[in-house]
């Protein structure tokens, strides 16, 4: 997966205008402000969009540690996905565990919202 998101940077640094580059280095840039000043600010909704994407993949991790550890030792590894699961198929109690999904559901959105607020004004500033 993270061979996709290497992708994504190479098209965003792909998409700048060349001119913003030629002007910073007619006015004495060095590569360093080229990158703080132009490529950064540039590829901030590339990197909005990764780390979103990286988010929401933390909160669903799941096939790694259901094959690995199946919630570890005393739940030491027990992971939200997997206790939705658990709930669901080895327990039955499918209606606790739609609730754990709504809620999942419910903390990915507000934390991705926050991020997506926080993103924005930095990008304004």
């Amino acid at each position: 997966m993270h061979s996709v998101y290497i992708v994504l940077f190479l098209a965003g640094i792909k998409d700048i205008p060349k001119s913003y580059y030629e002007a910073a280095k007619i006015d004495g840039a060095n590569f360093f402000q080229l990158f703080r000043y132009i490529t950064l600010p540039m590829l901030g909704r590339v990197s909005t969009f990764v780390i979103l994407m990286n988010l929401i993949a933390s909160f669903q991790i799941f096939g790694l540690v259901k094959i690995l550890t199946n919630g570890g030792p005393a739940g030491a590894t027990n992971v939200s996905v997997l206790y939705i699961y658990k709930n669901s198929f080895e327990y039955m109690k499918l209606g606790y565990s739609s609730a754990l999904a709504v809620v999942l559901f419910i903390i990915i959105m507000v934390i991705s919202v926050g991020v997506l607020k926080m993103t924005e004004r930095v990008g304004r500033e």
